[in-house]
Parts: structure tokens; C-alpha cells; sequence
């Protein structure tokens, strides 16, 4: 699916990567395995697609105008970080040997803020099939994020998708209160990684420790998503977070088998997990 190629020619302030040059790359890896929208014209017809795909168009470019430049260095910085667990989702069996992730289209990435639907396949949940939208972002853009969240699961809302093929084809359609988390890691981390992957150093991507922090952040939202749902008395969210809690933890516990988990993780663990006290 990815090859994982990343170039980087000379240093700069983001070490031995150019940010902008990774920035690009990561765009154009997501974008070569993007949904696109244009595949769903036998659904919602050819002008519903192109208002859809207008309307993201006018937004992506809205706020590339509007961000300040520390908002767009970490644009850049979550792109790259979504490329990379991409890559690694298949190459390293990040998120379990069972899971695969795509990357969501435009449309769903902008007016619906998911950046990739995880599918999982796990026999002993018959319901599982579909897992989890992810929100891949860098660590100082938090709390508009959770808030959407909340104020979801408050009405009984999680995650919609429009645009969705299913990896083995036999679902093709909008998806509809699908688990949302988001993920997240500091410049150092992300940094890290970019230079292992320069330097095609498979095992130590494979094996490394920022997995164990992604699949811990998403077992810890979920809980938290899911006592919160409880206290909302939204039982059919609740059935659901609880589901897929049950199939996380067990991804996690099969990746501890096969690597050790030393229990490493970054500043941005510690960003999330404050952030998520607006859920108690």
C-alpha cells in the first residue's frame, strides 16, 4: 500500500529533515491512497459530489489563508505523523495484524474532521468490522477537538462519514456514529521517526515505542468516551465504546506480546490525558 519513502535533501530547524519538503511527501503518499470522492457518483450523483468537493475545496484553502504560521507548522506536523502511521499501520502492524487503515477524502477530512477510518477484523466481535475515525493531529491543537467530541456523545452523535469503501468491498456508503479519537505525538517523536524512515531502518520503525502510546491514548479516550456516554444515558454509544475498548485492549495486548512495551511515551501523552478531564 505505502512504500514509506520519504526525501529529504539538507538540514534545516527540524534537524535532518526539511520540514516543508516531508510536509509535501506525506501529502502526496495520503493523497495516492485517499477515498475519493468521485468514486461514489453511482451513490449521490455526480452534483452532489461536485458541490461536496467544492465546499472541501473552499475550506482547505480558507484556512490554509487564516492559519497563522505556527497553526500551518502544525499542519504540517500532523500530516506527516498521519503518513507515517499509515505507512507503518501495514508495514509494522502498528495497530494490529488484523487492522487496516485509509485515509478519509477531502470532504470527510474537512467538513467531517476524520483523517482515517480504521477497519478491524476480529472474529469474536461479529460487529466489529468497522472500528474507529482518528483524528491525527499534532499536540497543541487539543481542545476544540475534545469539545466536538463531548458535545457529540451529549446527543447522542459520534463520527460520521460520507465517502467509505470497505478494504474487502462489500461496503460501499456513509458511515454513521463510528468511535472517533484522536492521536498524537510531540515534534521530538515525530522527528524520530522521519529520520528512522530516512534512513529505511524497518526494525526499529517497526518495533518502536510510539505505538504503545497511540493504541494506550486510544484505549484511554475510549474509556473515557465511553463513562461519559454512560452518564449521558446514551446506551447505544455506550454498547458500542464498550466494544470497541474490548478490541483495542486485545490489539494491545497482542503487540506487548510480540514487543515489549517500556513504558516510553511523549509530552503529548501528557497533553492528551489533560484534556480529557473536561470528560469527568
Amino acid at each position: 500500500m505505502f512504500n514509506g519513502e520519504i526525501v529529504r535533501n539538507n538540514r534545516s530547524e527540524f534537524g535532518l529533515m526539511n520540514l516543508d519538503g516531508s510536509y509535501q511527501q506525506a501529502e502526496k503518499e495520503l493523497n495516492q491512497y485517499r477515498i475519493s470522492e468521485e468514486d461514489f457518483v453511482d451513490i449521490y450523483t455526480q452534483d452532489m459530489v461536485d458541490k461536496d468537493t467544492e465546499k472541501a475545496s473552499q475550506l482547505r484553502n480558507k484556512f490554509s489563508k487564516r492559519n497563522t504560521p505556527e497553526e500551518e507548522r502544525a499542519k504540517k506536523f500532523a500530516t506527516i505523523f498521519e503518513s507515517i502511521l499509515n505507512v507503518q499501520a501495514e508495514l509494522g502492524n502498528w495497530l494490529g495484524s488484523e487492522t487496516m487503515i485509509t485515509p478519509t477524502s477531502l470532504y470527510d477530512d474537512y467538513i467531517n474532521h476524520v483523517d482515517m477510518i480504521v477497519e478491524i477484523e476480529q472474529e469474536e466481535f461479529v460487529s466489529s468490522h468497522i472500528g474507529l475515525a482518528i483524528d491525527a493531529t499534532f499536540s497543541n491543537n487539543l481542545e476544540k477537538k475534545f469539545i466536538e467530541i463531548k458535545e457529540g456523545i451529549t446527543v447522542g452523535k459520534m463520527a460520521e462519514i460520507k465517502y467509505f469503501k470497505s478494504s474487502n468491498g462489500d461496503f460501499k456508503g456513509k458511515l454513521s456514529n463510528i468511535p472517533r479519537a484522536v492521536i498524537t505525538a510531540d515534534v521530538e517523536t515525530i522527528k524520530e521517526l522521519l529520520e528512522l524512515q530516512a534512513a529505511k531502518n524497518k526494525d526499529a520503525l517497526n518495533n518502536h515505542w510510539i505505538q504503545f502510546q497511540i493504541l494506550e491514548q486510544l484505549m484511554t479516550q475510549i474509556n473515557f468516551f465511553q463513562e461519559y456516554a454512560e452518564k449521558c444515558q446514551q446506551e447505544a454509544l455506550v454498547k458500542k465504546l464498550k466494544t470497541t475498548h474490548a478490541i483495542i485492549s486485545k490489539i494491545y495486548k497482542e503487540r506487548v506480546a510480540a514487543i515489549d512495551d517500556f513504558g516510553k511515551r511523549d509530552s503529548a501523552n501528557d497533553n492528551i490525558l489533560q484534556h480529557l478531564k473536561m470528560f469527568f
